[in-house]
C-alpha cells in the first residue's frame, strides 16, 4: 500500500529545510576525468545570501569531475539528493561566502573551492527543480541587524534555542538569519530555529521577538 501524496508545494519545503537544517552533507563526484573512478568527499557547505550558489571546499580531483550529487546530511536512503554542477575557484574568488562557510564550519585546509550550481533536488517524494528551492536570502540586507539583537543577551538566546529546539547549550552566537528561520552556532554544531513562516523584511523584526518572547 503506498502512502500519502505528498504536494509539490509540500516537497519544495521539505528540500529547502533539509538544506538550511543540515549545511553538512557527502558529495559524489562524477566520474574523475582523469583517475576514471567516482571521488566522495564528506564537507559542509555554505549558501551565497545573493546568488544562491552552494559552496564547498575541495580538491583538485573533485573540481575537475565538474558535476555531482550531494546527499544532505549524509549518504543514506532517505537523504536529500542534490544535483549540482561545478567549476573550481580559489577563495579570493569566492570572497565573503568563504567567511560565511567558516562562520559554520570553522577553517579549512583545502586550497579549492566548488563554486556549484544547483540543478534539482530529489526525496523520497519526488523531485524539485533547483530554481524552485529560491535559496537566496531575501532578508540578507537586514540579516545584520537581527543578529545583533539576537545576540545582544547570550543568556535570553540560550533559553530560546531550548525552548524552541530543545537543545541546551552554553555559548550559543546566531550567525545567520534568512527568510524561514535562524541559524545558530554552539559549541557542537549548527542549530537550526525555524519561523512559523516565511518572513519579510517589513515584519522580521517581530517574527525576531515572536522567537524570543516566551510562548
Amino acid at each position: 500500500m503506498s502512502g500519502p501524496t505528498i504536494s509539490h508545494d509540500d516537497l519544495v519545503q521539505m528540500a529547502r529545510r533539509a538544506i538550511r537544517v543540515s549545511y553538512r552533507g557527502t558529495l559524489l563526484a562524477d566520474a574523475a576525468p582523469t583517475a576514471g573512478h567516482m571521488p566522495t568527499l564528506e564537507s559542509g557547505f555554505a549558501v551565497d545570501p545573493m546568488t544562491g550558489l552552494l559552496a564547498i571546499p575541495a580538491g583538485t580531483e573533485i573540481a575537475q569531475a565538474g558535476s555531482g550529487v550531494l546527499c544532505t546530511p549524509e549518504e543514506r536512503c532517505d537523504a536529500l539528493q542534490l544535483t549540482l554542477h561545478w567549476k573550481g575557484v580559489t577563495e579570493r574568488d569566492i570572497g565573503m561566502l568563504a567567511d560565511y562557510w567558516t562562520a559554520y564550519h570553522g577553517k579549512t585546509t583545502r586550497t579549492v573551492w566548488l563554486s556549484c550550481t544547483l540543478k534539482s533536488a530529489k526525496l523520497p517524494g519526488g523531485v524539485v527543480d533547483g530554481e524552485e528551492l529560491m535559496l537566496v536570502n531575501t532578508l540578507a540586507s537586514a540579516s545584520a541587524e537581527q543578529r545583533r539583537r539576537l545576540n545582544a543577551d547570550r543568556a535570553v538566546l540560550a533559553e530560546m534555542v531550548r525552548r524552541r529546539a530543545g537543545v541546551p547549550v552554553e555559548s550559543p552566537l546566531v550567525i545567520g538569519v534568512d527568510d524561514w528561520g535562524v541559524d545558530v552556532r554552539a559549541e557542537f554544531g549548527v542549530i537550526r530555529v525555524e519561523f512559523g513562516s516565511r518572513a519579510s523584511i517589513s515584519d522580521v523584526s517581530q517574527r525576531v521577538d515572536e522567537l524570543l518572547r516566551a510562548p
